[in-house]
């Protein structure tokens, strides 16, 4: 009977401890409109006829806002373009540091701009480089909400 009590504590412990949230977890911020935009993350879109230009500036520090990880937080951006019928690519975004932000520019034809998200990915790194396990924030940017009103309509 004592052999069956010891497997049914660490059978509890082991169901408990997988199923409790840590703090590395990654937090996913969906965005679909300027108003859910955190002051860390600006988004600016202009007409460059035909095409749409989206200029988007994030401060992954603030983002993450993980002393512990200061000066080793980085953005990385993926923009998943589609149309209505479905994804057409997924593309890496070059991003440009400048001081604490981190810019990303993209432009999509209006169609393909309601359809398409750009994804930003806030990761820790620890001292040698690498990146964690865990912990780190996603941004998933819906651009149908930063499309000009001019061309929302059509």
């Amino acid at each position: 009977m004592k052999r069956f009590s010891w497997y049914a504590c660490i059978t509890l412990a082991v169901v408990f401890l997988a199923n409790a949230r840590s703090e590395a977890d990654l937090m996913l911020m969906t965005i679909r409109e300027p108003g859910d935009c955190p002051k860390a993350l600006t988004i600016k879109s202009k007409m460059n006829a035909p095409m749409v230009d989206f200029e988007i500036a994030v401060d992954p520090e603030a983002i993450e806002r993980n002393e512990l990880y200061r000066g080793r937080i980085h953005a990385n951006a993926i923009v998943q373009v589609a149309d209505a019928a479905g994804a057409v690519a997924s593309l890496a975004v070059q991003g440009t540091k400048e001081g604490k932000w981190t810019r990303y520019q993209v432009r999509l034809s209006p169609s393909a701009a309601k359809h398409s998200e750009l994804q930003i990915g806030v990761s820790l790194y620890e001292k040698n480089g690498r990146p964690t396990l865990g912990g780190g924030v996603s941004l998933r940017i819906h651009l149908a909400g930063f499309v000009p009103k001019d061309q929302a309509r059509e």
